[in-house]
């Protein structure tokens, strides 16, 4: 799905050209993104494969140049995402990584050893390629947080402190009423599936000052 702009507070185009300058600057050519987390930051999506953490099964390159390579099972796709993703972000299916990563023969290649499979830097090493074992890039631009994410954070905290007041409420109430046989008893597991129940709630919070 996408994450829209206006709350990641940068596009995916501007995400983009930050990383080609960062590789323009090491005289490199292609950042492999191994790190799903790395990926959803790029390219502003976000995804529920993966339990309680939102991101997509993915891999991607970004070039020099800003352009994107996103090798991800396109019926994972809708059209608006295509859309989103633009003309400067290609699509390929999970299982063309290998035959991108044989293709880059000649080129130098930024990937971060502590994040990317060893079968990816043996392939990119098979191919000939000149191989920079750098940190993810990406780790310390998305560690800094701008004004849109900083208000995205404030609000979901608000929201989980209103969630969670709820609950104490709730709690209080039918922990005594099952003491005084009144409700059913409140075990460990009742108790975090309510929880859970006005964490998903929609509501809206009112905000003063």
């Amino acid at each position: 799905i996408i994450h829209p702009d206006e709350v990641a507070g940068r596009t995916s185009v501007e995400k983009r050209a930050r990383i080609a300058a960062w590789l323009q600057a090491r005289h490199a050519d292609v950042l492999v993104l191994t790190a799903l987390d790395s990926i959803a930051w790029t390219f502003n999506l976000r995804g529920q494969e993966v339990p309680r953490t939102p991101v997509a099964r993915a891999f991607a390159l970004v070039h020099a140049d800003g352009t994107g390579d996103l090798f991800v099972d396109e019926h994972k796709l809708s059209a608006e995402v295509i859309a989103h993703l633009g003309s400067t972000v290609r699509l390929h299916s999970s299982n063309a990584l290998s035959a991108a990563l044989q293709a880059m023969s000649g080129k130098a290649v930024a990937v971060d050893p502590e994040r990317a499979a060893a079968a990816i830097l043996a392939l990119l090493k098979r191919a000939g390629v000149t191989v920079l074992e750098v940190a993810d890039p990406v780790m310390s631009y998305k560690a800094v947080k701008n004004h849109a994410e900083i208000a995205g954070h404030r609000n979901a905290q608000l929201r989980d402190g209103a969630a969670v007041t709820r609950f104490l409420h709730w709690f209080s109430r039918a922990a005594l009423g099952s003491t005084q046989g009144t409700e059913g008893v409140v075990t460990e597991l009742s108790a975090a599936a309510k929880l859970l129940e006005f964490g998903m709630a929609p509501r809206q919070l009112r905000i003063f000052g």
